[in-house]
């Protein structure tokens, strides 16, 4: 049986919601500064949970 974790309930790195997101490391720093994106840390590691990512990808507004 292989139990499968849901987006929400990963958490991810840095460098890995970057690659998610399809933007820069220095992309997803900025969110974080500006306060659009909220981090976790474990330990001196910073981590996004998807939840997070969700929640920020759900309310952005985009330009047309």
């Amino acid at each position: 049986m292989t139990d499968k974790i849901s987006f929400e309930n990963r958490c991810f790195t840095i460098n890995e919601a970057a690659d998610l997101m399809r933007v820069g490391r220095s992309t997803i720093y900025n969110l974080i500064a500006a306060g659009d994106l909220k981090p976790r840390k474990i330990g001196s590691r910073t981590i996004l949970l998807g939840s997070e990512l969700r929640r920020f990808l759900d309310h952005s507004v985009t330009a047309a």
